[in-house]
């Protein structure tokens, strides 16, 4: 028997250009782990990275290996999370997140990423939300989808205003996305095995 026969989630894979995203698995923990000594921020010391940037290498670690180790338990049909690898061939090259709270009734889902440095610039950040937002709205039934930014950082912000996404200002950055205002990728885009994948559905 295949994994994905019983944890659908596993089965779901996403493609566009030279980009395959897919969810992280345990087998994936180690590789990942060993790739995040790689750069994000070209001044590692942005009030807006990730906490666990700021970590020292074994703290980091095991950050890590905690928090992707949980969502496969911890989801429900109503509270979910699925985070993927971003792949260039078998290269990790960043990871796209979405998840949701009270998505039965709300129907929003919320999206965070990271791409290491050497990738930016090169509108992959772009093409990788697009093609999470595709799998939330085309098999997911959302019709919302919610991000957030620090004010200082420009890029995340320009890639949600490329997308449709409206602004709200405050201490951070609100920005949220109706499925009917998604400017979609001009290129091919693949889904596969997302049929009866998110959680509830099987």
């Amino acid at each position: 028997m295949h994994i994905e026969e019983f944890f659908p989630p596993y089965g779901i894979q996403i493609s566009a250009a030279e980009l395959t995203m897919r969810p992280i698995r345990e087998s994936d923990l180690e590789k990942l782990i060993s790739t995040l000594e790689k750069p994000i921020y070209n001044d590692p010391n942005v009030d807006y990275a990730f906490p666990w940037y700021k970590l020292d290498r074994l703290s980091r670690a095991r950050s890590v290996f905690e928090y992707q180790s949980k969502w496969k338990t911890e989801s429900t049909a109503h509270d979910w999370r699925i985070p993927f690898l971003v792949l260039i061939q078998d290269e990790i090259i960043g990871s796209q997140e979405i998840q949701a709270k009270d998505f039965l009734n709300t129907k929003t889902i919320i999206s965070g990423s990271y791409l290491f440095l050497a990738q930016q610039g090169k509108g992959y950040g772009k093409l990788m939300r697009q093609m999470i937002l595709a799998l939330a709205f085309d098999y997911f039934g959302a019709e919302y989808a919610y991000s957030e930014a620090a004010i200082a950082n420009g890029a995340s912000r320009g890639v949600s205003r490329a997308l449709g996404y409206t602004e709200t200002i405050g201490e951070t950055v609100a920005m949220r996305l109706a499925k009917k205002d998604f400017i979609r990728p001009t290129i091919p885009l693949q889904i596969k095995g997302a049929e009866n994948a998110l959680f509830g559905a099987w």
